[in-house]
């Protein structure tokens, strides 16, 4: 099921991108708007659908051993020519566009999440003592409470 980690952005791309279409097919054909309930049904089932292969895949990322990560390469994005190496020799420049799944990420986050928690606690809830505390700034920690959802 890793190997299908590449749905999970393109469901919901594809989702819309069908909606688009039956809308423009629609509104030429009968002159009205796409119906609601079908475009609730395609954008909630693209949604969903990457989200109960999100949920897979995080529950398999888990079942490898910590040490493992998994990577998968879609294509190459940039492709550089020959560099010359200082011991001699030759290195081909790419940039893969895919992605890379590892435990240590998933755990960071969390413990990053838990940590800021904490701290705006023991702070009483005031958020510039609380980034005294942890040694960023006001802004850093704004932006750390929206992406964690901590409000």
């Amino acid at each position: 099921m890793l190997n299908y980690i590449w749905l999970i952005p393109t469901l919901p791309l594809a989702g819309s991108a069908l909606i688009g279409l039956l809308g423009l097919i629609s509104l030429r054909k009968t002159g009205e708007k796409l119906n609601k309930r079908i475009v609730s049904a395609i954008a909630l089932g693209s949604v969903g659908l990457a989200f109960v292969l999100s949920v897979v895949v995080v529950y398999q990322l888990f079942a490898i051993e910590h040490k493992e990560q998994f990577s998968i390469d879609l294509f190459t994005w940039l492709r550089g020519g020959a560099l010359p190496l200082a011991g001699g020799g030759v290195a081909h420049f790419e940039v893969p566009w895919g992605f890379l799944l590892d435990p240590l990420s998933a755990v960071m986050a969390q413990f990053e999440r838990d940590y800021i928690e904490r701290t705006l606690q023991l702070a009483g809830g005031e958020r510039g003592k609380a980034a005294e505390m942890l040694g960023i700034s006001r802004k850093n920690l704004w932006e750390k409470v929206v992406k964690h959802k901590l409000r």
